[in-house]
């Protein structure tokens, strides 16, 4: 048995000047006043840090030496050791819109590494192929949804498949989101050009969250001067089933959207890093698909050589801190944006996704001073370690 002792619990609702207890199998079981003392509990001290709970990335196509779309074995189980060390304890490593054959090779392939001893692989995110607006990715790859492409994605991940993203409003699109509801997938509308007034409708077959809100989106044309045109965003922001990913790296999205955001209710916004290869590493530049290249650049993005935004470098700890300083919101609030919807997006916040009795203690120990990560435990078992505050 644990005791978390001398921190500061962030809970959904409150911080709390309490302990946490913890079982022997790494799951808590209550917070309790700090008087109430176990004598048989190993104390871990905190030191005065914030217990927060742990980070999870739905959207990250790398990290360090590894792009998940060259689907090389070993890259999720190293990536898993490494990915505590920036709060994170549990991630879905994604990769980008791929012609048939290469999609169905990629998911098989990282379904078979899907496992790690640091932060949990929850499953795999297909970031496409249908999409109606690539962005970064290449068009000669996207494709048109349907009820068997979904079975021959569903059966290439070996039940792996955790998140799709894609435009709804493709040809074949409710086909294909029937036969992925019914497997549980948590599915994300993004690269869309659908009109607004069919944000309801999707929402109504299931789709839960957006994929890098505000990225890939385009402004709606005005049709008579004085009146703001109504665009998808503004559609998406009115939908209350729709819970927003957000690249908080102050790149991707201006930081008076970002406040925006934040003034909705707390179970519309989630973070999501979109990190590519060379996160983590000094300047890189890597083959993003065959014969186009990307590149670390200056601004803590990656962009292809034409200069085009491909993908963030940002981390999860460092996007929590962002998020603080754009917005100001307190601790609270915030682990609803980088846990607790992420679980509840992918159908695990019974069990993941916040510091309540019943669930996994996957805690992070966070410097009071800069919110830095000083540890990591996953399930209750201590995964990184940087020290004690400053």
């Amino acid at each position: 048995m644990l005791r978390f002792s001398n921190c500061r619990v962030v809970t959904p609702s409150a911080i709390l000047d309490q302990d946490l207890l913890v079982d022997d199998v790494g799951v808590i079981i209550r917070i309790q006043d700090r008087t109430n003392r176990t004598n048989d509990a190993t104390v871990i001290d905190g030191g005065g840090a914030f217990a927060f709970p742990g980070m999870l990335d739905l959207l990250t196509h790398g990290y360090g030496h590894h792009f998940y779309g060259d689907a090389n074995p070993g890259a999720i189980g190293e990536n898993s050791e490494i990915l505590p060390r920036h709060g994170v304890t549990g991630f879905v490593p994604s990769f980008l819109s791929q012609a048939t054959d290469r999609l169905f090779a990629i998911l098989g392939s990282l379904a078979d590494q899907a496992t790690g001893e640091g932060a949990r692989v929850l499953g795999i995110h297909s970031e496409g192929p249908c999409l109606n607006a690539p962005g970064a990715h290449d068009a000669a790859r996207l494709s048109l949804p349907s009820a068997k492409l979904a079975d021959q994605m569903l059966e290439a991940a070996q039940g792996r498949l955790k998140v799709v993203t894609l435009a709804p409003e493709l040809q074949g699109s409710r086909a294909f989101v029937d036969v992925m509801i019914r497997a549980g997938i948590s599915l994300h509308l993004g690269h869309s050009l659908s009109s607004p007034d069919q944000v309801n409708e999707f929402a109504d077959w299931g789709i839960k969250g957006v994929t890098h809100m505000y990225d890939v989106f385009f402004p709606a044309a005005l049709k008579e001067s004085g009146l703001y045109p109504v665009s998808l965003a503004d559609a998406i922001l009115a939908e209350p089933r729709l819970c927003m990913g957000l690249i908080c790296d102050g790149v991707h999205t201006e930081q008076i959207q970002t406040k925006l955001l934040t003034q909705l209710p707390p179970d519309r916004l989630f973070l999501e890093t979109d990190s590519m290869k060379f996160t983590g590493l000094p300047p890189g530049r890597f083959e993003f698909y065959p014969g186009t290249w990307a590149q670390s650049a200056p601004d803590g993005v990656i962009r292809l050589d034409g200069g085009e935004l491909a993908g963030s470098l940002t981390t999860s700890d460092q996007a929590l801190r962002n998020l603080v300083d754009f917005t100001g919101i307190d601790l609270p609030r915030a682990s609803h944006a980088t846990s607790l919807n992420p679980a509840r997006l992918i159908g695990m916040d019974d069990e993941l996704g916040s510091l309540e009795p019943g669930k996994q203690a996957d805690i992070v120990l966070l410097d009071p001073s800069n919110l830095s990560v000083l540890s990591t435990y996953v399930g209750g078992k201590k995964v990184f370690d940087h020290g004690t505050p400053a």
